[in-house]
């Protein structure tokens, strides 16, 4: 073979060297942004997934069930009837009869009575969006005055007796200095004291041991506050105070 053959050979095979490099490495890019395309693919996909999962777990908490105010309104205590009548242990008192002194008001601020056989004094109460607040109590009250606006009845310092939310687990702070922790146990089907038979009534606890025992207090629908009861540890029960009898009903505010 002369030079002039083996060059012409030479550059042909060259040339298809050439080719086949550049081809290949076309072929290779090309694969590479399908790869590249398909992984960003699931990894939008991936992003997708995430925000739809973190947004039906934001809505899921966002929309969640808000208290029956229309049950809790039918248990606030002293708030329904113009007088209520209970019956003590004997350990403090043996009668206690709560009077409606002054209304709710537009803020839903209200003031009992309470005289038993020791004493009388008077309560301030407001009903609230969070539940039943005790404002202010007085001790020896004689002259019938209205303390709804007093001082001390406008301060901060409250006591939660009954929150809104009275659904069965729900745990507050009860007393001036919240030194009291109160859980909603659930509901009882059914509640006798004397002739008196209450249905579906809310049974709340004091989560302290008092002298070994559980004080239980139940609120009954419409009568309000119906019993409280110390719990013995061997499973028997003694009740401090019961409702007797209620006089006047009042129109809901």
């Amino acid at each position: 073979m002369n030079k002039s053959k083996f060059q012409k050979m030479y550059l042909l095979l060259t040339l298809l060297g050439l080719c086949f490099i550049f081809n290949f490495d076309s072929i290779t890019k090309v694969n590479g942004q399908e790869e590249t395309t398909e992984e960003q693919t699931e990894i939008d996909q991936a992003d997708e997934t995430s925000s739809q999962e973190s947004l039906e777990i934001s809505t899921e908490t966002r929309f969640e069930p808000l208290p029956d105010v229309s049950q809790f309104k039918q248990l606030i205590p002293y708030a329904r009837y113009l007088n209520y009548q209970y019956v003590g242990d004997g350990s403090e008192y043996s009668t206690k009869d709560v009077i409606m002194e002054f209304m709710p008001d537009a803020n839903g601020v209200f003031q009992v009575a309470e005289f038993t056989d020791t004493e009388a004094v008077a309560y301030v109460y407001q009903i609230r969006p969070e539940g039943l607040y005790e404002l202010a109590y007085f001790d020896n009250y004689t002259v019938v005055e209205d303390l709804r606006y007093s001082a001390d009845a406008s301060d901060d310092n409250v006591s939660l007796i009954l929150p809104v939310d009275i659904s069965e687990g729900t745990i507050f702070k009860s007393g001036y200095q919240e030194e009291t922790k109160k859980k909603i146990i659930g509901r009882v089907d059914s509640l006798t004291i004397g002739q008196d038979n209450y249905t579906d009534v809310l049974l709340v606890e004091e989560m302290e041991k008092n002298n070994g025992d559980t004080i239980r207090i139940y609120y009954a629908n419409d009568a309000g506050l119906t019993l409280i009861e110390r719990l013995h540890p061997d499973g028997t029960t003694t009740p401090i105070i019961y409702l007797k009898s209620r006089q006047g009903s009042i129109m809901d505010q």
